[in-house]
């Protein structure tokens, strides 16, 4: 026996190795159709079956998919957006939203979505919410317990690390500076972390954690003194409080055996420190691959008064302390000069890199 299909619904599927066919209409299928299967014998004889089949729209009824804030402070102003779903908006379906159960400074309008209120300062027990989406025939109902807690007061907040007025050491490879504080000043509030020094004014925004992790290092002179501001908000942004802490940077000291184990992710020339200077400067730079390197010291007037290179430099961190001397050994007068770093790739040839700083040597 052969079996197929003359006229038959897209979303009906036919196996003609059993003769079956199935499917699952939705309510884009409503409606009248016609099914016609034919069946043949093998020897020529063939017969046909034809059937009306009739899809009939049966109401859904709606679904809720958000989900409700369930903690407000006294004073605070309730918001919530109620999100529903209906399958049968392409029969007229309309969603309308109601409270079954509330508090009564809970509000919300029949034909919209937002359930909002001004929450009762006497209002100091916790109370059961109950919704209601319905579409006029059918409903879903999402039930909940609010819970109302204390407005927050103006709260100081103490460092634990690093404290007031510490100093910070910086190395090279750079190491992260955490800021940590207790963990009970941290409930129900938000915090606002500005970093301020000598060019850099950096600021993180609505932190929940009590930990911070600041790891551009690169951008944290040595021996210059910071600013960390912390600003404490409440759940309604509001400010509750600000605080202010400094610490001052040490000079950098290099971990040595380090120094090739960490990569940079691109190259860099960083200031001279201490600057200005009077006996030794160092300076620091970095490529993130194999270069030939030409570090050249130049006056005022262009002439070039001290020089390495070339020489290969390897991927990784590293310095170079400069006394103040020529390349004869010879000590140079006050003022200032030029520092160049020229870098060329050794896979390509090409220059990659070049960048200029300034110093000032005073005796």
């Amino acid at each position: 026996m052969i079996w197929d299909t003359l006229q038959i619904p897209s979303w009906l599927s036919f196996y003609p190795q059993s003769g079956i066919i199935s499917g699952i209409p939705n309510a884009h299928n409503v409606g009248d159709t016609v099914v016609t299967l034919r069946v043949q014998d093998g020897v020529g004889a063939v017969v046909t079956q034809s059937y009306p089949l009739h899809v009939i729209h049966v109401n859904h009824p709606p679904e809720i998919h958000s989900q409700p804030p369930i903690n407000v402070a006294d004073g605070d102003l309730y918001w919530y957006e109620i999100h529903a779903f209906d399958s049968d908006t392409l029969f007229g379906d309309r969603l309308t939203y109601s409270i079954v159960e509330g508090p009564p400074w809970l509000n919300i309008e029949s034909n919209r979505r937002i359930v909002s209120g001004q929450v009762s300062s006497s209002d100091r027990n916790d109370p059961s919410i109950t919704l209601e989406v319905s579409d006029g025939t059918a409903s879903a109902r999402q039930s909940y317990t609010l819970s109302i807690k204390e407005k927050l007061k103006p709260v100081e907040v103490s460092w634990i690390g690093p404290g007031k007025n510490v100093s910070v050491v910086l190395t090279i490879p750079y190491k992260p500076l955490r800021f940590v504080w207790p963990s009970a000043a941290a409930i129900g509030v938000f915090f606002r972390l500005q970093i301020k020094g000598p060019e850099l004014d950096t600021l993180f925004s609505e932190i929940q954690d009590t930990v911070v992790t600041y790891d551009s290092m690169r951008h944290i002179a040595p021996l210059a003194s910071y600013d960390w501001i912390i600003t404490t908000l409440d759940r309604s942004g509001n400010t509750m409080s600000v605080d202010t802490f400094s610490f001052r940077t040490s000079t950098i000291k290099f971990g040595r055996a380090q120094l090739y184990s960490q990569t940079p992710d691109d190259f860099f020339l960083e200031q001279n420190f201490p600057n200005p200077f009077n006996s030794v400067t160092t300076i620091v730079y970095g490529t993130p691959e194999n270069a030939q390197g030409y570090f050249e010291i130049f006056d005022l007037l262009g002439r070039i008064v001290f020089r390495i290179g070339p020489a290969i430099v390897q991927p990784g961190y590293h310095y170079f302390e400069w006394d103040g001397r020529d390349n004869d050994g010879v000590q140079l007068a006050s003022g200032s000069y030029i520092c160049r770093l020229r870098l060329t790739s050794l896979k390509s040839g090409e220059l990659v890199f070049t960048r200029t700083k300034r110093m000032t040597l005073l005796k």
